[in-house]
């Protein structure tokens, strides 16, 4: 290699290493909702590794999040990480016993985990909703077939 092409390269990874700083810098003047709706964006353009991590800075920033940690779990549970999506969803349903959806997404990972008598406790907190929620209409379809 000359030392011309060894300059070149030097620069391109302290140039790499600057915009990498500046990125850094611009994310944390960033709050924890505006973190969670580029966690959503990321998430709707099916980037998760910066989902998650935009997530992560989220929930730093704000432990107590509900919707970010049930949408961490979310992610989780969609690279196949289920253990991190079961404990994500829980703690979600923790900070917020209302988050039907999460209710929902963590009986079905216990179900398909063959842990159907949890599922089963899980789900019982979807009994809030009407009969006919889309939901509930699953959470029975499913059931029956685990019974047959």
């Amino acid at each position: 290699m000359s030392s011309l092409e060894g300059n070149v390269e030097s620069r391109n990874e302290e140039t790499a290493g600057v915009k990498a700083n500046k990125a850094g810098e611009l994310m944390a003047g960033l709050d924890a909702e505006e973190l969670l709706h580029l966690g959503l964006h990321a998430t709707e353009h099916d980037d998760p590794s910066k989902a998650i991590d935009l997530l992560k800075q989220c929930l730093a920033l704000e432990p107590s999040n509900a919707k970010a940690t049930y949408l961490l779990g979310a992610l989780y549970a969609q690279i196949a990480m289920y253990d991190r999506a079961k404990e994500a969803l829980s703690r979600a349903l923790e900070l917020d016993p209302t988050l039907s959806t999460a209710a929902f997404q963590l009986g079905l990972l216990h179900l398909t985990s063959g842990d159907i008598h949890v599922a089963t406790e899980v789900w019982q907190r979807l009994d809030v909703l009407p009969d006919e929620h889309a939901f509930n209409l699953f959470r029975r379809g499913l059931l029956a077939l685990v019974d047959d």
